[in-house]
Protein backbone atom coordinates (compact mmCIF):
# COMPACT_ATOMS: atom_id res chain seq x y z
CA UNK A 1 0.00 0.00 0.00
CA UNK A 2 2.71 2.27 0.84
CA UNK A 3 5.17 1.08 -1.95
CA UNK A 4 2.41 1.69 -4.30
CA UNK A 5 2.23 5.49 -3.91
CA UNK A 6 5.39 5.42 -5.66
CA UNK A 7 6.43 9.71 -5.53
CA UNK A 8 2.90 10.92 -4.60
CA UNK A 9 4.16 12.28 -1.53
CA UNK A 10 0.34 13.89 -0.26
CA UNK A 11 -0.99 10.15 -0.76
CA UNK A 12 1.71 8.53 0.70
CA UNK A 13 1.66 11.07 3.74
CA UNK A 14 -1.86 10.46 4.01
CA UNK A 15 -2.17 6.94 4.30
CA UNK A 16 1.23 6.76 6.90
CA UNK A 17 -1.12 9.06 8.71
CA UNK A 18 -3.87 6.69 8.80
CA UNK A 19 -1.91 3.55 9.78
CA UNK A 20 -0.10 5.86 12.29
CA UNK A 21 -3.68 6.33 14.02
CA UNK A 22 -4.39 2.93 14.04
CA UNK A 23 -0.85 2.00 15.36
CA UNK A 24 -0.21 4.35 17.96
CA UNK A 25 -1.15 2.16 20.49
CA UNK A 26 -0.15 -0.88 18.62
CA UNK A 27 3.13 -2.57 17.84
CA UNK A 28 3.22 -3.38 14.76
CA UNK A 29 4.85 -0.42 13.40
CA UNK A 30 7.99 -1.25 15.89
CA UNK A 31 7.68 -4.88 14.69
CA UNK A 32 7.76 -4.10 10.95
CA UNK A 33 10.75 -1.66 11.65
CA UNK A 34 12.57 -4.24 13.52
CA UNK A 35 11.94 -6.85 11.14
CA UNK A 36 13.32 -4.79 8.07
CA UNK A 37 15.64 -2.06 9.69
CA UNK A 38 16.29 -0.93 5.74
CA UNK A 39 12.64 -0.42 4.73
CA UNK A 40 12.17 3.26 3.93
CA UNK A 41 8.32 2.03 4.20
CA UNK A 42 8.68 0.83 7.66
CA UNK A 43 10.70 3.78 9.34
CA UNK A 44 8.38 6.32 7.63
CA UNK A 45 5.50 5.10 9.44
CA UNK A 46 7.62 4.29 12.56
CA UNK A 47 8.43 7.71 12.87
CA UNK A 48 4.65 8.96 12.72
CA UNK A 49 3.51 6.19 15.08
CA UNK A 50 6.63 7.83 17.25
CA UNK A 51 5.52 11.35 16.71
CA UNK A 52 1.96 10.31 17.33
CA UNK A 53 3.04 9.05 20.77
CA UNK A 54 5.11 11.54 21.56
CA UNK A 55 2.01 13.95 20.86
CA UNK A 56 -0.36 11.96 23.33
CA UNK A 57 2.02 12.02 25.93
CA UNK A 58 2.63 15.89 26.19
CA UNK A 59 5.54 18.13 25.56
CA UNK A 60 7.41 17.40 28.94
CA UNK A 61 6.73 13.22 29.01
CA UNK A 62 7.03 13.34 25.29
CA UNK A 63 10.02 14.60 24.89
CA UNK A 64 12.24 11.25 24.74
CA UNK A 65 9.48 9.96 22.12
CA UNK A 66 10.16 12.87 20.33
CA UNK A 67 13.86 12.56 20.25
CA UNK A 68 13.01 8.97 19.20
CA UNK A 69 10.94 10.09 16.08
CA UNK A 70 13.58 12.53 15.26
CA UNK A 71 16.34 9.82 14.71
CA UNK A 72 13.80 7.47 12.93
CA UNK A 73 13.30 10.51 10.33
CA UNK A 74 16.70 10.94 9.88
CA UNK A 75 16.92 6.91 9.26
CA UNK A 76 14.09 7.03 6.93
CA UNK A 77 16.02 9.73 4.80
CA UNK A 78 19.41 7.79 4.63
CA UNK A 79 17.38 4.64 3.16
CA UNK A 80 15.34 7.33 0.95
CA UNK A 81 16.35 10.36 0.61
CA UNK A 82 14.08 11.83 -1.84
CA UNK A 83 10.98 10.84 0.66
CA UNK A 84 9.35 13.58 1.72
CA UNK A 85 6.97 11.87 4.50
CA UNK A 86 9.86 12.16 7.30
CA UNK A 87 10.71 15.98 7.02
CA UNK A 88 6.65 16.49 7.39
CA UNK A 89 6.88 14.42 10.64
CA UNK A 90 9.60 17.04 11.53
CA UNK A 91 7.72 19.67 11.05
CA UNK A 92 5.01 18.85 13.65
CA UNK A 93 7.91 17.96 15.92
CA UNK A 94 9.38 21.17 15.69
CA UNK A 95 5.59 22.64 16.61
CA UNK A 96 5.02 20.42 19.29
CA UNK A 97 7.73 19.87 21.18
CA UNK A 98 11.18 22.55 20.32
CA UNK A 99 10.11 25.35 18.15
CA UNK A 100 13.43 26.47 16.67
CA UNK A 101 12.90 28.73 13.12
CA UNK A 102 16.23 28.22 12.50
CA UNK A 103 15.80 24.05 12.74
CA UNK A 104 12.09 24.57 10.99
CA UNK A 105 14.21 26.93 7.70
CA UNK A 106 16.38 23.75 7.43
CA UNK A 107 13.60 21.13 7.32
CA UNK A 108 11.46 23.53 5.46
CA UNK A 109 14.21 23.99 2.35
CA UNK A 110 14.63 19.87 2.59
CA UNK A 111 10.79 19.68 1.33
CA UNK A 112 10.98 22.87 -1.02
CA UNK A 113 13.63 20.89 -3.09
CA UNK A 114 11.81 17.51 -2.96
CA UNK A 115 7.77 18.86 -3.20
CA UNK A 116 7.61 22.76 -3.74
CA UNK A 117 3.94 22.83 -3.41
CA UNK A 118 3.45 19.68 -0.85
CA UNK A 119 -0.51 20.22 1.03
CA UNK A 120 0.76 18.67 4.26
CA UNK A 121 3.98 20.10 4.59
CA UNK A 122 2.30 23.84 3.83
CA UNK A 123 -0.37 22.97 6.37
CA UNK A 124 2.22 22.24 9.06
CA UNK A 125 3.94 25.14 8.54
CA UNK A 126 1.04 27.43 8.53
CA UNK A 127 0.22 25.92 11.78
CA UNK A 128 3.29 26.41 13.18
CA UNK A 129 2.52 29.81 12.62
CA UNK A 130 -0.89 30.16 14.31
CA UNK A 131 -0.41 32.51 17.57
CA UNK A 132 -1.68 29.49 19.45
CA UNK A 133 1.78 28.00 18.78
CA UNK A 134 4.82 30.18 17.99
CA UNK A 135 3.72 32.70 15.48
CA UNK A 136 3.23 36.62 15.38
CA UNK A 137 -0.26 38.07 14.86
CA UNK A 138 -0.93 37.72 11.27
CA UNK A 139 1.95 35.98 10.75
CA UNK A 140 0.09 33.22 9.60
CA UNK A 141 -2.33 35.13 7.41
CA UNK A 142 0.59 36.92 5.83
CA UNK A 143 2.58 33.95 4.72
CA UNK A 144 -0.73 31.86 3.55
CA UNK A 145 -1.88 34.47 1.43
CA UNK A 146 1.91 34.49 -0.67
CA UNK A 147 1.90 30.86 -0.57
CA UNK A 148 -1.81 30.99 -1.94
CA UNK A 149 -0.45 33.39 -4.47
CA UNK A 150 2.43 32.08 -6.00
CA UNK A 151 1.06 28.34 -6.09
CA UNK A 152 0.30 27.17 -9.63
CA UNK A 153 -3.49 27.35 -10.14
CA UNK A 154 -5.21 23.92 -9.41
CA UNK A 155 -3.45 22.72 -6.15
CA UNK A 156 -4.99 23.02 -2.71
CA UNK A 157 -2.99 25.44 -1.98
CA UNK A 158 -5.39 28.07 -2.48
CA UNK A 159 -7.08 27.03 0.62
CA UNK A 160 -4.12 28.22 3.37
CA UNK A 161 -6.00 31.35 3.93
CA UNK A 162 -9.21 29.52 4.82
CA UNK A 163 -7.19 27.23 7.30
CA UNK A 164 -6.14 30.49 9.12
CA UNK A 165 -9.79 32.40 9.06
CA UNK A 166 -10.60 29.42 10.45
CA UNK A 167 -8.15 29.01 13.15
CA UNK A 168 -8.81 32.83 14.25
CA UNK A 169 -12.62 32.35 14.49
CA UNK A 170 -12.14 28.72 16.89
CA UNK A 171 -9.71 31.39 18.88
CA UNK A 172 -12.52 33.92 19.24
CA UNK A 173 -14.97 31.50 19.85
CA UNK A 174 -13.02 29.71 22.33
CA UNK A 175 -12.41 32.70 24.34
CA UNK A 176 -15.98 33.89 24.08
CA UNK A 177 -18.02 30.30 23.62
CA UNK A 178 -22.05 31.80 24.92
CA UNK A 179 -21.52 35.08 21.96
CA UNK A 180 -19.72 34.08 19.51
CA UNK A 181 -21.35 32.78 16.54
CA UNK A 182 -24.87 34.10 18.12
CA UNK A 183 -24.23 37.51 16.62
CA UNK A 184 -21.54 37.05 14.09
CA UNK A 185 -21.45 34.41 11.36
CA UNK A 186 -17.70 33.18 10.91
CA UNK A 187 -18.22 32.53 7.27
CA UNK A 188 -20.45 35.48 5.82
CA UNK A 189 -17.95 38.52 3.67
CA UNK A 190 -14.94 36.08 3.39
CA UNK A 191 -13.25 37.40 0.70
CA UNK A 192 -11.18 34.05 1.07
CA UNK A 193 -13.56 31.89 -0.30
CA UNK A 194 -13.95 33.55 -3.86
CA UNK A 195 -10.25 33.29 -4.02
CA UNK A 196 -10.26 29.69 -3.50
CA UNK A 197 -13.14 28.92 -5.76
CA UNK A 198 -11.07 30.95 -8.30
CA UNK A 199 -7.70 29.54 -8.05
CA UNK A 200 -8.57 26.17 -7.22
CA UNK A 201 -11.95 24.61 -7.74
CA UNK A 202 -13.38 26.14 -10.41
CA UNK A 203 -9.83 26.28 -12.33
CA UNK A 204 -9.77 22.85 -11.79
CA UNK A 205 -13.50 22.53 -13.26
CA UNK A 206 -12.31 24.27 -16.36
CA UNK A 207 -9.80 21.89 -17.07
CA UNK A 208 -12.33 18.85 -16.79
CA UNK A 209 -14.60 20.61 -18.97
CA UNK A 210 -11.90 21.18 -21.52
CA UNK A 211 -9.70 18.05 -21.50
CA UNK A 212 -8.40 19.05 -24.81
CA UNK A 213 -6.07 21.93 -23.28
CA UNK A 214 -5.84 20.50 -19.71
CA UNK A 215 -2.37 21.51 -18.30
CA UNK A 216 -0.65 19.78 -15.75
CA UNK A 217 0.37 22.05 -12.41
CA UNK A 218 4.05 22.55 -12.14
CA UNK A 219 4.16 20.16 -9.42
CA UNK A 220 5.04 16.35 -8.58
CA UNK A 221 1.74 15.14 -8.15
CA UNK A 222 -1.05 14.69 -10.65
CA UNK A 223 -4.08 14.37 -8.98
CA UNK A 224 -7.00 11.89 -10.37
CA UNK A 225 -10.98 12.90 -9.41
CA UNK A 226 -13.50 10.79 -8.92
CA UNK A 227 -16.27 10.62 -11.22
CA UNK A 228 -18.45 12.10 -8.11
CA UNK A 229 -15.98 14.99 -8.06
CA UNK A 230 -15.67 15.38 -11.45
CA UNK A 231 -18.88 15.71 -11.90
CA UNK A 232 -19.32 18.03 -8.99
CA UNK A 233 -16.95 20.00 -10.72
CA UNK A 234 -18.47 20.56 -13.61
CA UNK A 235 -21.52 22.23 -12.25
CA UNK A 236 -19.49 24.36 -9.73
CA UNK A 237 -17.55 25.64 -12.96
CA UNK A 238 -21.48 27.30 -14.23
CA UNK A 239 -20.73 29.70 -11.50
CA UNK A 240 -19.27 33.22 -12.21
CA UNK A 241 -15.54 33.67 -12.04
CA UNK A 242 -14.20 35.95 -9.17
CA UNK A 243 -11.22 37.92 -9.01
CA UNK A 244 -8.15 36.54 -8.66
CA UNK A 245 -6.10 36.55 -5.04
CA UNK A 246 -3.65 39.48 -5.16
CA UNK A 247 0.13 38.58 -3.85
CA UNK A 248 0.76 40.49 -0.43
CA UNK A 249 4.24 41.17 -1.10
CA UNK A 250 7.11 39.86 0.05
CA UNK A 251 7.05 38.68 3.82
CA UNK A 252 10.53 38.77 4.70
CA UNK A 253 10.73 34.99 3.92
CA UNK A 254 9.14 33.70 6.88
CA UNK A 255 10.31 30.44 5.99
CA UNK A 256 14.04 30.72 3.80
CA UNK A 257 16.16 28.27 2.21
CA UNK A 258 19.58 26.30 3.93
CA UNK A 259 20.65 23.45 3.97
CA UNK A 260 19.15 19.59 5.36
CA UNK A 261 17.64 19.92 9.07
CA UNK A 262 19.20 18.37 12.12
CA UNK A 263 17.95 17.42 15.23
CA UNK A 264 16.97 20.97 17.89
CA UNK A 265 19.81 20.94 20.76
CA UNK A 266 18.79 21.53 24.36
CA UNK A 267 18.34 25.54 24.13
CA UNK A 268 15.34 24.53 21.69
CA UNK A 269 13.32 21.81 24.34
CA UNK A 270 10.39 24.76 24.80
CA UNK A 271 7.59 24.50 22.67
CA UNK A 272 3.77 24.04 22.57
CA UNK A 273 2.06 21.08 22.24
CA UNK A 274 -2.80 15.64 15.73
CA UNK A 275 -4.66 14.83 12.99
CA UNK A 276 -7.47 15.53 10.49
CA UNK A 277 -8.86 13.02 7.74
CA UNK A 278 -8.83 13.35 4.10
CA UNK A 279 -10.70 11.16 1.51
CA UNK A 280 -8.49 12.13 -1.51
CA UNK A 281 -4.79 13.72 -1.39
CA UNK A 282 -5.82 16.30 -3.90
CA UNK A 283 -8.31 17.93 -1.20
CA UNK A 284 -8.84 19.53 2.58
CA UNK A 285 -11.93 17.84 2.79
CA UNK A 286 -11.53 15.22 5.75
CA UNK A 287 -7.86 15.85 6.30
CA UNK A 288 -5.70 14.48 8.90
CA UNK A 289 -2.64 16.12 9.84
CA UNK A 290 -0.65 16.36 12.95
CA UNK A 291 -2.23 20.00 13.59
CA UNK A 292 -5.24 20.92 15.59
Amino acid sequence: MLASTGADWDRRIFRLQVLAEAGARLRFADTWAKAEPRSPHALALLANVQALRAMIAGRNSGWSLMEESWATCRSALEVWPHDVAPLVVMLALLRTHAPDRATLRQVWAEIKQRDPWNREAHHEAVTYLFPRYHGEPGEAMWWAEEQASIAPRGLPIAVLPLVVVAEAHRSRQEMDQMAYGLTIHPWIDCPQIDHVLERWWHYRARLVRTPASRTTPTTSRTPCLSPTATARLQRSSTRSAHTPLKSPGSTAARLTNCSCGTAPGPTARRGAGTTEHRDHPSTYEGRHSYAS
